[in-house]
């Protein structure tokens, strides 16, 4: 091996290629844009909540490691990116590069050859939970199309065939099945109509229950299947607003044995970064989380 001093000197950022950029993260209106719509968007408090949000130090806590950061190209400090830069963009540029369709529809990773809904990091830590907890049951607020009740059930199955995923959803399957196909932007058929749900719902390690969450004969019925689990977790994925999330708490957080966890997943930063780069609805609920009304408030 060639000593230091005779090794090249390393290639500066100058002499590399300009990055190729293919519209990701685009503002929704460009900033020579006069026209109304475009003052009216700058002038929108939810877009200046939403810049505060990516821009102040407390939204790197949404990841692993915020504080650490990490060289791209060892020596060149310019070149330096944090943890949390890095998942947020691995995040945005997951699968189909449209931010409307993935905080809309919730794409989501695929796994087991299915969408789950789920975004890349989020993923990531509940498969790194399940496996160190192991629950034997977990308890899913919000179907949908399916996909996450099928990573749950798929990846708990490995360390004990007997564990169950019981997941609630307050609109019947037929309907979801059709949002999942002409509304969700899903390549293919949902998780519902594959093999995996097929399979999984026949053996009972799914049981996929329509109706309200805080019916007191389905609690009832939860109740049952706790009792004959050494380990619960509780996975909250349903509209992620602070009213419900409230609800749902004082009700099933007691499902929960000791070292188990109760998981909402995050919605904020996908939210901010919708903000400002698409053109939101002024129903769209995105608008909701940014207005303190979604499930950072309630942690």
């Amino acid at each position: 091996m060639a000593p230091a001093s005779s090794l090249p000197p390393p290639q500066h950022s100058s002499s590399l290629p300009p990055p190729q950029h293919h519209g990701v993260g685009s503002l929704a209106f460009r900033p020579t844009d006069r026209s109304a719509d475009a003052e009216a968007w700058r002038s929108d408090p939810d877009v200046a909540r939403a810049w505060l949000h990516l821009r102040h130090p407390s939204a790197a806590t949404a990841f692993r490691h915020p504080n650490r950061t990490v060289a791209l190209v060892p020596g060149e400090p310019d070149r330096t990116i944090s943890l949390a830069q890095l998942a947020l963009a691995f995040e945005l540029g997951l699968g189909p590069l449209s931010l409307r369709k993935t905080i809309d529809a919730g794409i989501g990773v695929r796994t087991f050859g299915v969408y789950s809904q789920q975004s890349v990091t989020d993923i990531a830590s509940l498969h790194e939970l399940l496996w160190s907890v192991q629950p034997d049951l977990l308890i899913e607020i919000g179907t949908f199309c399916g996909g996450s009740a099928v990573f749950f059930a798929r990846t708990m199955e490995s360390y004990n065939r007997n564990a169950k995923v019981i997941t609630i959803d307050r609109t019947s399957a037929s309907s979801r099945r059709s949002v999942c196909r002409t509304e969700a932007f899903v390549p293919g058929p949902s998780a519902m109509e594959s093999a995996h749900w097929r399979e999984l719902t026949a053996a009972k390690r799914i049981i996929s229950i329509v109706g309200r969450t805080t019916s007191p004969s389905l609690l009832k019925m939860i109740g049952r299947h706790v009792s004959a689990a050494k380990a619960v977790f509780v996975c909250d994925d349903g509209d992620h607003m602070k009213k419900p999330l409230i609800e749902h708490w004082a009700l099933y957080s007691s499902f929960v044995t000791v070292g188990g966890y109760y998981i909402d997943t995050r919605i904020e930063m996908d939210c901010a970064y919708a903000m400002l780069t698409t053109k939101l609805s002024a129903d769209n609920w995105c608008r909701q989380d940014l207005q303190g009304n979604g499930s950072k408030t309630v942690r």
